[in-house]
């Protein structure tokens, strides 16, 4: 094949695509012997050629071309990263959260990969993978009992057995989404120190900050996370 072969973990936002990449990327990576190569396009904008730049200074390349066109230097990456897995071994290619205003971005990077080695992205969305030809693994929010489980182990057993009622009606609010309750999880055993502190007022506290300061689209449980941690800073934090 002319072009490298495309994995793509699919799930909405908050429900760990990038941390199960990032796993993933740390488990296999004694297996490809070329190195993994990272992209997030939302640290760059979206910007094809800063990755590529990037990813041939890992390469030991110094590009002298000045050009800012990403697909005029896409070229030239793909022979200086061919002559890299060729000297070392196959290398795993990530880029993460791939959007629909970063496709052609995406797409640029796909065509810099040696058509050997395998490339795994991040997406929201099922129709880039289908335009990728990607192989898709769809990454669902947790069952009642997996997020029960996570939560318990943040909060603690002990709490999680005396306020079992009170955190099931949490992960609900949360979706079930395992980043909103690392988050939870972690606020509340922090918060749990104080002697003021209960789950109840944590659960009301979490239900009426929703809509305010964070309104993260279709995302209320984690809006609200983040908006009671957000709460929890100091004045000083919160302004740096």
């Amino acid at each position: 094949a002319d072009s490298a072969t495309v994995h793509a973990v699919i799930g909405m936002g908050g429900v760990g695509k990038t941390s199960l990449a990032k796993k993933i990327s740390h488990i296999v990576s004694n297996i490809f012997a070329g190195g993994v190569f990272w992209a997030s396009l939302s640290d760059v904008a979206g910007h094809a050629t800063i990755i590529l730049r990037t990813w041939l200074a890992i390469c030991g390349d110094d590009l002298t071309d000045t050009s800012s066109d990403a697909t005029d230097i896409a070229g030239y990456v793909r022979s200086v990263i061919t002559n890299h897995v060729n000297g070392t071994g196959r290398a795993l290619f990530v880029i993460d959260d791939v959007q629909e205003r970063w496709l052609d971005t995406a797409k640029i990077i796909i065509d810099a990969i040696p058509p050997n080695c395998p490339v795994l992205i991040t997406t929201r969305n099922q129709e880039i993978a289908r335009t990728l030809n990607a192989v898709v693994y769809n990454l669902n929010e947790l069952s009642s009992s997996e997020s029960f489980e996570l939560l318990s182990m943040f909060v603690g057993e002990k709490l999680a057995n005396q306020e079992a009622n009170t955190l099931h009606a949490l992960l609900q609010e949360l979706g079930y989404l395992p980043l909103a309750i690392e988050l939870a999880g972690k606020r509340i055993a922090i918060e749990v120190q104080k002697p003021s502190f209960s789950v109840h007022l944590f659960l009301n506290t979490f239900r009426t900050h929703g809509p305010t300061k964070l309104a993260l689209k279709g995302q209320s449980g984690l809006a609200a996370t983040f908006s009671i941690t957000y709460d929890a800073l100091s004045s000083h934090v919160q302004s740096t």
